[in-house]
């Protein structure tokens, strides 16, 4: 809490209406129990915080008047705790008693005045006399009293009884006046002004007060101080209400020693600030005008502490190596270390030694330190020095790889070939005063590939590193390394074809002859080098929508058929190919003079009977008969160049088969075959298009057979016959045939059959016949082509 600017709260039982006024007032201190209070206000219990009244007195003015001077202070309400410690605040909120409220409140007016100026303000109703006005300018008088205080002191009091009953509250006391006039004739004029009037020489503003109502009932009658004054003391306006100059802030003299310095003036005086500086502030780093000693440095926007001559050096300077450099240098041998750390004060030049700097080969060589006998110096000048007895053994040397290996060290060495610079080079290891390049090479340098392999990678399978398509040489390999592993840092081995194509050429391309082993260089075409370009496109037939595919690459590469994968090696059915019909054809023989080509019809075992509209996969599956056999084929070959036969597995009987040509657009006559490309040189290739021949097997077989025709029963025949000998599929039906019948014209044998292309085709011999066939059933309008085959068939 605040001292100068207090409000006063003191209890008093007020004695009944008469009572004189010394009486009340030792009954006041009785009751309170206290000695008077040394500082104004006199009354013991005060709260002494003007902040907590509702009222306070805000300014002082002073008119000249014919009689003297009129002083008037002006009166305003301010806001207030309405609570102080949890308990209702008085001189803010008044109180309540039995019901009745009473509002805070100033009833006396009490200012602290010389003990000889008693009497200097006239009393009474005249223009001179003390009085109150109202913000609406109502003006009320005031009752006078002089008070002695027991400490000699005086103060003169102004009772607001016209104001009954409470005096000024707030609803009438913002904007009011105190007025009152201290004469010219009074003692000589010794107290016509209010610096003469008031105790301490000052108008006052510390030193008056407000006393609230005695008018509430008793027993509860209380005199109420509440203080309306303004601050006087550094602890006023530091640093609440106020604040030091910049560099500046609460010195000593208050705020750490106990002492309050009191100020005279008071804020919007023109002396204010300067007394308040110079009475409460103290300079800080920034603000004292001292210098740091040499060798340190100021330290900026230090403010936390006021400073004078005793701590300005202690607290606001400091001193590292950098500062130091103003005043020191390293001592001899000694050079500085590229540190800063913090110095201590007061400088000297063993602390400056030790912590800023240190011994060096260059500072100690500067310094006069020499190699031994035989030894040179070797530095490097920034190399820490213990002590100068240790110069030789620390910066001297008496050989080392630089010297054994001059210039650019080990590359220009003939000793090994295509070395490099190792460690040992390049941190300058010593060397014993014997060693040569012979017997130092290991210590000072690293081998390459070069020197590892002096003759190169074995050309005909390895490249060496740094050659097109190898791999990089590594800068440097290590003495003793095993041969195999300098081969794999060193040299890339070349690919062969079985390398490069493990599962031999891709789609599209056939193996060459030779493959395995055949070595890929770099910069050379894989393919090109291990495969012939064969391109893939669907066979164009049969022309029918079927179930099932196949590339032409696939075949040419002999790769199974749709079909031919059907069963595995233990007889059992291969579930990816259960789309295609169970039969197949397979290569039987082909006469000498390519006149007839025979293949073996086998079953493969139906699956379950399912009806007309089951999926497609599964009706194909569970068929047991074979419609009929399409032949890819020239146009130039027709119907009448040959004919088809059917020998049952086990029979002497041949049955003939009919026969059709076949091609797209046939009604209309017009050629508009599907490109095919040709395999060997990628050329457009339409002829092997040309058309279909259709060998009607399913009908003829029953015709044969003795079969109602269309029936199936034939081919459901041979399948009892074939499967009641028990055993496993496949089983052999019999053998499907074409015959060649004509010697002359464009289509007298098998190869001109099937294609008569052997220019076109990738085997070896060209007397090889290369034909394609699929196995067909299409009644119920439904597709299922059981094998699609491009097969080379040996004579």
């Amino acid at each position: 809490m605040t001292l100068g600017l207090v409000s006063c709260a003191l209890v008093a039982l007020l004695l009944a209406a008469g009572t004189n006024a010394a009486k009340r007032e030792r009954m006041l201190q009785q009751t309170a129990g206290q000695s008077w209070a040394t500082t104004f206000p006199y009354y013991p219990m005060c709260d002494r915080d003007v902040d907590h009244n509702l009222l306070r007195i805000s300014s002082v003015s002073t008119t000249a008047t014919a009689a003297g001077q009129r002083v008037c202070y002006l009166v305003n309400t301010q806001d207030c705790p309405e609570t102080l410690n949890g308990k209702p605040n008085p001189c803010c909120v008044g109180w309540t008693i039995n019901g009745a409220s009473y509002p805070a409140n100033a009833y006396k007016f009490e200012i602290d005045i010389k003990p000889s100026c008693r009497n200097a303000a006239p009393g009474g109703t005249g223009v001179d006399g003390p009085k109150v006005t109202l913000a609406d300018g109502s003006v009320y008088k005031l009752d006078q009293t002089y008070q002695p205080i027991p400490n000699g002191g005086q103060t003169m009091r102004l009772m607001m009884a016209a104001l009954a009953p409470l005096g000024l509250t707030a609803a009438n006391a913002d904007g009011a006046e105190i007025c009152f006039t201290l004469s010219t004739k009074f003692n000589g004029g010794s107290c016509d002004t209010i610096e003469e009037f008031c105790a301490d020489g000052s108008k006052c503003l510390d030193r008056v007060t407000l006393i609230e109502s005695d008018k509430v009932p008793a027993p509860y009658s209380y005199h109420m101080c509440c203080p309306i004054g303004q601050p006087k003391y550094c602890n006023d306006y530091l640093p609440a209400t106020g604040s030091c100059d910049s560099n500046y802030i609460p010195g000593n003299d208050w705020w750490r020693n106990g002492a309050n310095a009191e100020i005279g003036s008071r804020p919007g005086d023109a002396g204010f600030a300067a007394e308040l500086k110079s009475k409460c502030c103290e300079p800080d780093c920034d603000g004292y005008a001292g210098q740091c000693g040499a060798g340190s440095k100021k330290i900026p926007n230090v403010g936390t502490h006021p400073i004078n001559a005793n701590n300005f050096q202690s607290v606001c300077c400091n001193q590292d190596c950098t500062s130091a450099d103003s005043v020191y240098n390293c001592s001899p041998g000694l050079e500085d270390n590229g540190l800063n750390p913090a110095l201590s004060w007061p400088l000297n030049q063993a602390q400056y030694d030790s912590m800023c700097c240190t011994r060096t080969c260059g500072s100690a060589r500067s310094a006069g330190a020499q190699c031994a006998s035989l030894w040179e110096y070797s530095g490097p000048d920034s190399k820490p020095l213990s002590s100068v007895g240790d110069f030789t053994a620390t910066c001297c040397r008496d050989n080392s790889c630089r010297r054994v290996f001059p210039g650019t060290g080990c590359p220009a060495s003939t000793v090994q070939t295509g070395m490099v610079n190792g460690a040992g080079w390049n941190n300058d290891q010593q060397l014993p005063v014997s060693a040569t390049q012979a017997t130092s090479y290991d210590d000072c340098c690293l081998p390459t590939c070069r020197t590892l392999l002096p003759n190169g990678c074995d050309a005909s399978t390895s490249l060496n590193c740094g050659v097109i398509g190898a791999t990089s040489c590594p800068a440097s390999l290590t003495w003793g390394m095993p041969s195999p592993t300098v081969t794999a840092q060193c040299c890339t081995k070349l690919p062969t074809c079985d390398s490069v194509f493990p599962n031999g050429c891709p789609d599209g391309y056939y193996n060459k002859d030779p493959f395995t082993g055949v070595v890929v260089r770099p910069g050379v075409n894989a393919i090109e080098t291990c495969c012939i370009a064969l391109q893939d496109q669907y066979y164009p037939f049969p022309y029918c929508k079927c179930e099932g595919k196949y590339l032409k690459a696939q075949a040419d590469l002999g790769v199974d058929a749709s079909g031919e994968g059907y069963l595995t090696s233990a007889g059992t059915v291969v579930e990816s190919n259960r789309v295609l019909l169970p039969f197949r054809l397979v290569k039987n023989s082909v006469s000498p003079d390519m006149k007839q080509m025979c293949l073996d019809l086998h079953y493969l075992g139906a699956g379950p009977a399912v009806g007309p509209k089951a999926p497609i996969k599964d009706w194909c599956y569970a068929q047991k008969t074979v419609h009929r056999i399409e032949f890819l084929s020239q146009k130039s070959c027709t119907k009448g160049d040959f004919k088809a036969t059917f020998s049952p597995a086990g029979e002497s009987r041949t049955c003939e088969m009919g026969v059709e040509d076949q091609w797209e657009n046939q009604a209309t006559g017009i050629e508009s075959y599907n490109t095919v490309i040709k395999p060997s040189d990628a050329s457009t290739y339409n002829e092997v298009q040309a058309a279909s021949k259709i060998t009607k097997i399913g009908a003829y077989l029953d015709k044969c057979m003795g079969f109602p025709l269309g029936s199936g029963q034939g081919m459901e025949s041979l399948i009892a016959t074939a499967t009641a000998s028990g055993g496993a599929a496949p089983y052999n039906l019999g053998t499907f045939c074409i015959n060649m019948i004509k010697s002359t014209g464009p289509c007298t044998d098998v190869e001109d059959f099937c294609g008569n292309y052997p220019a076109d085709k990738p085997f070896s011999p060209h007397n090889d016949v290369r034909c394609e066939w699929a196995l067909m059933e299409s009644s119920n309008q439904r597709c299922c082509p059981v094998q699609t085959t491009a097969a080379v068939l040996g004579m």
